[in-house]
């Protein structure tokens, strides 16, 4: 049950919406806000999700299993916090978000305030949860299987149990997308499906393997080297005419077809697709109350300190309590694991600083810190024991990126954060 302070000083809310990367912003807020303030962590899907470990999940049997967490027992020795799981942020206001559900437990979260010009409309009526500070974890929309199908837990388990047994059962399977999704999700099917390495097609719009600009080119290199050694069609510079069939990860509707790329002309049968393309920063929210603040592929703008940045001139919506973290900010660096926990931990920091600048008499200067910007870096991994990287300038192969991500993909790390 959510716990309030006294009527005369009640609490005031931090808000941390989604519990991927946001959930290291969360921990550190927990163990460190002052008395006087409430974390309250927002997720849509039922239980933590890992997408590192996703693509393995859908091919290796009661791996599922390794890349979900419960989310309800967060925070038991800090009972103030609340979780709110299997919840959506549906609006949002310059101090307070709308959501789609309050459990009767947390009703006392729901402000009684008077809400923005226009929200009840804009937000459906839903319950409003007005805070001190809001960071935004929002990541990245990709396909299945690298994001979820459903919030609930069965569903989540239950989709990748499917293409489990589809990915068993297929004899052609095509993989649209030469990046880092596609090119793993090969590996993961070579490590547990040998076999089938004939029968796998890549293809990529690309001249190159998980880099368009030529600065992973050793990385390219042995990963190209590795796959055609292993027997993999890779088709580059190319895309797939598919006609009225969708591009949706799973197996093909109908059963097996015929394919054919638009410019080559190259046939490809298949009967299990997987879309590998990139995905995009899952900021529809924001969009939706100010576009001002996203740049040209729909990113949040961010100051140094992550503070979302508004121009004001053509903002009407205040920002300035909120920050963004991860996949869904325009910081200029990489979107990995690396650097949105190095984010998540710099927004931990600058909120408790934010407070403390708020904080009366004895009131200073906030002390926010830049976050700082990853070393070129980049991990991928063929199955567990194959796989390329590259730090700085050098590319490394096989032996390191086993032992860096593709052994573990940190499914031991991502489970201590729920613990």
């Amino acid at each position: 049950m959510s716990s309030s302070s006294t009527a005369a000083e009640p609490l005031k809310n931090v808000v941390v919406v989604g519990a991927a990367s946001g959930i290291v912003t969360a921990n550190l807020l927990a163990s460190k806000l002052p008395p006087t303030h409430r974390l309250v962590l927002i997720e849509a899907n039922e239980v933590a999700f890992w997408p590192i470990g996703a693509l393995r999940a859908a091919v290796e049997q009661a791996f599922e299993k390794e890349i979900v967490a419960p989310l309800t027992h967060l925070y038991q020795d800090h009972p103030r916090h609340v979780v709110l799981n299997k919840t959506r942020v549906v609006g949002l206001e310059p101090n307070a978000v709308i959501v789609d559900r309050l459990a009767p437990e947390h009703l006392d979260l729901a402000a009684s305030g008077t809400p923005a010009a226009g929200a009840s409309e804009r937000n459906g009526g839903g319950h409003r949860i007005e805070f001190d500070r809001a960071v935004l974890a929002l990541g990245s929309s990709y396909s299945f299987p690298s994001r979820t199908v459903a919030p609930e837990e069965a569903k989540i388990l239950e989709s990748f149990q499917t293409a489990q047994r589809e990915i068993e059962a297929a004899q052609h399977l095509l993989v649209i997308g030469g990046g880092p999704v596609g090119v793993e999700f090969v590996g993961e099917v070579l490590e547990r499906h040998p076999q089938k390495a004939s029968g796998i097609t890549l293809v990529t719009n690309s001249n190159r393997l998980v880099s368009k600009d030529g600065k992973q080119e050793g990385v390219h290199d042995k990963l190209l080297s590795q796959l055609q050694k292993k027997g993999i069609n890779i088709v580059f510079e190319d895309e797939v005419d598919f006609g009225d069939v969708p591009l949706r990860t799973g197996a093909v509707e109908g059963g097996r077809k015929t394919f054919k790329t638009k410019n080559k002309g190259v046939e490809i049968h298949a009967d299990y697709l997987l879309d590998g393309t990139g995905g995009k920063p899952n900021t529809s929210l924001v969009a939706s109350v100010d576009a001002s603040v996203l740049n040209g592929v729909g990113a949040i703008k961010v100051d140094a300190a992550l503070r979302v940045k508004s121009d004001g001139s053509s903002s009407a919506f205040d920002w300035s309590r909120y920050l963004a973290t991860g996949d869904c900010n325009d910081l200029p660096c990489a979107k990995t694991w690396f650097a949105a926990e190095g984010q998540a931990k710099t927004a931990a920091h600058n909120v408790l600083e934010l407070i403390k600048a708020e904080g009366g008499p004895t009131a200073s200067h906030p002390k926010v810190q830049d976050a700082s910007i990853p070393p070129n870096m980049i991990v991928v991994p063929l199955g567990k024991r194959g796989g390329a990287s590259q730090l700085f300038f050098v590319s490394l192969g096989g032996w390191f990126t086993s032992l860096a991500k593709g052994n573990s993909l940190f499914v031991s790390q991502f489970k201590g954060y729920y613990r």
